[in-house]
C-alpha cells in the first residue's frame, strides 16, 4: 500500500474539508476479462456504499484505442458509451473520487461525466458509463493550419472565436458546482461544431477534496511547475490559466503562447513568462516565424491586453473578463471592424477612418 496526503494549501474556497484524503492505490480485485461483447451489471452507489442495480448493459466496439488507464467501448444504450477500466487501475482511491463525483449528480451540456458504476459478473467494479462525445479532437484538428481546412473547410476567424465561447460556457457551469477541471489541454476536448463540443476525461476533475493528479506543463500556471499534480489541489485561478492558454492556442491554430525564437522547453518558458509579442509600451522580442505577428496584430486591443496580463504578468483573467472580451471580438468581426477574419492573415490590421472614428476606444 502506498498512501500520500493531499495538500490543503491550495485548496478552493467554495469547498469545505470535512475529511482527511489519503492516495490509497490499494487494488481492488477485478479478476474477470473484459471485452466486446461482454454483459455488466449498471448501478448507482451511495455515500454508505450501498447498490442500487439500474439494469445491464452490453459492450459492442471498442471507440479509439486503447488508452492509458482504460478503453472506451459502445455500448447498447443510444448515446452512451462505457469505460472500461484496466485492471491494475482500479485503486479504493479512484472507486472513493467516483464516489464523490457521482454523489454531484452533475448534469451540464457536453460532459463525459460519470454516470452509473459497472460491475462484473462477480459485482467486482470495472468501470461507468457516460454521455458518447462526438467530434474531432481539438488538438489534431483546429490546431493545425492544414488540417483545420480539411475538417472544418467552412469556418473562418469567427468560428474560432465562438468556439471559444462555447469551451467558457462549459467551464463557467462547472465552476459554479464547484469543479476544477485541472487537466485542460487540446487532447480532453472533442470538436463537432464551433457551438458544439464534448469535455472527456472527465473522472481527472478535481473534486472536493480529490485532486486532478495529471496535467500539461504549457497549461500549467509558473506558480505550479514541478509540482506533482496529485499532492495539492489546484483553484479556479489556475483553470483560467490553462483556459486562456487554450484560446491562445484556439486563435493562433496551436502556436502556444511562450513559443518564441530561442525559447527553452515548456516549463521554463512558462516559468520565465517571456511572452514574445508586443503590446503597448512593451517591447515584443522573438515572435516566431510565419503568420503569428499578423494574428497578433488583428486581434483587438482587449485581446492582446487579457493576453498579456496572462502570460505575462501572471494576472489570470476572471470568466466575466473572457466573455466580454470575446463577444467584442466577434461583434467586430461581424461589424467590418476589419479584424481580418481569415483563419491566417497575411497582413496588418486596417480600420477605415470612419470606423477608426466611432470606434475609437475599440481599436486602441
Amino acid at each position: 500500500m502506498n498512501n500520500k496526503k493531499v495538500s490543503n494549501k491550495f485548496y478552493p474556497p467554495a469547498f469545505k474539508l470535512s475529511k482527511k484524503v489519503f492516495w490509497d492505490e490499494t487494488k481492488i480485485p477485478n479478476d474477470v476479462e473484459i471485452h466486446s461483447g461482454s454483459s455488466l451489471t449498471r448501478a448507482v452507489r451511495t455515500r454508505d456504499g450501498k447498490r442500487k442495480i439500474i439494469g445491464e448493459v452490453v459492450l459492442e466496439t471498442q471507440v479509439g484505442q486503447r488508452g492509458g488507464e482504460g478503453t472506451v467501448y459502445k455500448c447498447n444504450i443510444p448515446n452512451k458509451v462505457c469505460k472500461i477500466y484496466h485492471k491494475d487501475k482500479i485503486t479504493k482511491f479512484r472507486l472513493a473520487k467516483l464516489l464523490e463525483m457521482q454523489a454531484k449528480n452533475i448534469k451540464i451540456k457536453g460532459i463525459c461525466y460519470p454516470e452509473e458504476f459497472l460491475y462484473n459478473e462477480k459485482g467486482q467494479f470495472v468501470g461507468y458509463l457516460m454521455n458518447e462525445a462526438k467530434g474531432h479532437k481539438l488538438q489534431t484538428s483546429v490546431m493545425h493550419p492544414m488540417v483545420i481546412r480539411d475538417k472544418f473547410p467552412n469556418w473562418k476567424r469567427k468560428q474560432l472565436v465562438e468556439l471559444c465561447i462555447s469551451i467558457l460556457e462549459i467551464t463557467e457551469q462547472l465552476h459554479k458546482s464547484n469543479i476544477i477541471i485541472g487537466d485542460i489541454n487540446a487532447n480532453n476536448i472533442l470538436v463537432a461544431d464551433y457551438n458544439k463540443v464534448y469535455f472527456i476525461d472527465c473522472d481527472s476533475f478535481q473534486i472536493g477534496p480529490y485532486p486532478c493528479p495529471v496535467g500539461t506543463p504549457y497549461f500549467t500556471p509558473r506558480e505550479l511547475q514541478g509540482k506533482k499534480y496529485s499532492e495539492f489541489l489546484r483553484t479556479k485561478e489556475h483553470d483560467m490559466f490553462a483556459i486562456t492558454t487554450l484560446f491562445f492556442m484556439i486563435l493562433f491554430l496551436g502556436k502556444p503562447p511562450y513559443s518564441a525564437k530561442g525559447g527553452a522547453n515548456p516549463s521554463e518558458n512558462v516559468k520565465n513568462g517571456n511572452f514574445p509579442y508586443k503590446f503597448g509600451d512593451r517591447k515584443g522580442e522573438d515572435v516566431p516565424d510565419g503568420p503569428w505577428k499578423f494574428i497578433w496584430n488583428n486581434l483587438p486591443r482587449k485581446m492582446k491586453e487579457i493576453f498579456e496580463n496572462c502570460f505575462a504578468d501572471n494576472k489570470k483573467p476572471s470568466i466575466r473578463e473572457l466573455r466580454i472580451v470575446l463577444k467584442l471580438y466577434k461583434d467586430g468581426l461581424e461589424k467590418g471592424f476589419n479584424y481580418s477574419n481569415e483563419l491566417l492573415p497575411t497582413t496588418n490590421k486596417k480600420v477605415p477612418n470612419e470606423i477608426a472614428k466611432k470606434y475609437k476606444n475599440f481599436n486602441k
